[in-house]
């Protein structure tokens, strides 16, 4: 986290076009916090912590990429341009989808990786992935806090309980890093001046029955 520059990897790969972020959540929900500066880019902070972790000399790690993504092999590699100024080579192997299911998504047998998470305006459905026991748990995290508090959201009625618990555990995630949260993309539509009736949402869905088209 410390040895990656984020406003660089959304500039570079998105244009600019991407809100960071510091934990897994995205800003329009309404129990968003933001932890996007916990850590900033510090790299000489980030050969300190190698140095302490028994890796002065640097280490080598492999990334998975899945290769019909562009967008995130091409911020792969500006990750790997970047970690390799701190001491870490990254090797980095472009895979198919499929591989990248079964092996890093599913077995869980990678170094390092680059994917989005879309489609999930649900907070739950969002943070379950950080449950030490879930099948959605690639990450292999593991803290017995996030645990209980993802049990008791499924349980609790009352919502100011559920965004306590929400918020909680967006500061446990980017405090702990179980990964590099980058950002949250910003979406950008154009339409000719004569097109009407469509709508935006914060997830990838568009209905398109509603749109026309004046004379």
């Amino acid at each position: 986290n410390y040895a990656v520059n984020k406003d660089e990897v959304i500039e570079a790969v998105w244009w600019g076009y991407g809100k960071k972020i510091g934990s897994h959540f995205p800003v329009v929900l309404k129990d968003y916090v933001d932890y996007s500066e916990n850590y900033s880019y510090n790299p000489e902070k980030a050969k300190e912590l190698l140095a302490e972790a028994g890796y002065a000399n640097g280490l080598t790690l492999r990334m998975d990429l899945p290769k019909n993504y562009q967008e995130y092999v091409n911020a792969g590699i500006v990750i790997a341009q970047s970690l390799k100024k701190v001491g870490i080579t990254v090797d980095i192997n472009i895979v198919e989808w499929a591989y990248w299911l079964s092996e890093v998504y599913v077995g869980r047998n990678y170094d390092l990786t680059v994917v989005g998470h879309t489609g999930r305006l649900d907070p739950y459905a969002l943070l379950v992935k950080y449950l030490s026991y879930g099948n959605e748990n690639y990450f292999n995290y593991a803290n017995s806090e996030v645990d209980e508090l993802l049990e008791k959201y499924q349980s609790e009625l009352k919502d100011s309980k559920r965004s306590e618990y929400v918020k909680r555990i967006q500061e446990i995630l980017a405090n702990e890093v179980p990964a590099l949260y980058i950002q949250d993309p910003i979406q950008i539509f154009v339409a000719q001046s004569d097109i009407f009736g469509f709508k935006a949402y914060p997830i990838n869905i568009y209905q398109m029955k509603e749109v026309y088209r004046t004379k």
